[in-house]
């Protein structure tokens, strides 16, 4: 899913509702960023690239958030794909 395709309850999410900013991240930091995005890209760890110049810490969350909950509706992971997900998302320490 692109950042174009956010979706939350049935209607778009435009990018605007999310803290605009840069967000830097440890080594570590993005090691977990690129597990996430594999968690929600089906195994591919691209998925995320951009949005750490696009987002503060709090809006790339939220992002990230927004994310999980599209892809459980859409039947994009499973419900221990999400709780995985969440928990990365957790690990980031945002």
């Amino acid at each position: 899913m692109k950042k174009s395709e956010i979706v939350q309850k049935g209607y778009f999410v435009d990018e605007s509702q999310f803290e605009g900013g840069k967000t830097v991240l440890s080594s570590e930091q993005l090691v977990i960023l690129k597990e996430l995005s594999r968690v929600l890209n089906n195994n591919q760890d691209d998925y995320l690239d951009g949005f750490l110049n696009l987002y503060s810490p709090k809006g790339l969350k939220e992002l990230l958030s927004v994310q999980v909950r599209t892809a459980l509706e859409y039947d994009t992971i499973n419900s221990l794909g999400a709780l995985k997900a969440y928990e990365l998302i957790e690990a980031l320490n945002l």
